[in-house]
């Protein structure tokens, strides 16, 4: 962002999740930005050690509180918080 900032640089990849965060972080506002594209979309995957005895647990508990929180709206409300999109996707 720094280089955008300078006028070093005209283009960028990165995250949308990432970036929203980072602009709304910045004090001093970045010249305007526009989306030229998108190079991929990618499921995100969270995994837990198979030789753990606790890793079943685990993603229970993660699959249980991530629901729990999209119902209850906290997850949204954490998302707009971050400036993040939010999309009510139920979890399998």
């Amino acid at each position: 962002m720094g280089l955008l900032k300078l006028g070093r640089i005209d283009a960028f990849l990165a995250e949308r999740t990432v970036l929203y965060h980072q602009l709304k972080q910045m004090e001093r506002p970045t010249p305007p930005l526009r989306e030229a594209g998108i190079a991929s979309i990618e499921p995100l995957y969270i995994t837990f050690a198979p030789g753990h005895l606790s890793s079943e647990n685990y993603a229970l508990d993660l699959t249980d509180g991530i629901n729990t929180m999209r119902k209850s709206g906290e997850l949204a409300r954490l998302m707009v918080r971050y400036g993040l999109p939010y999309t009510k996707q139920p979890t399998p």
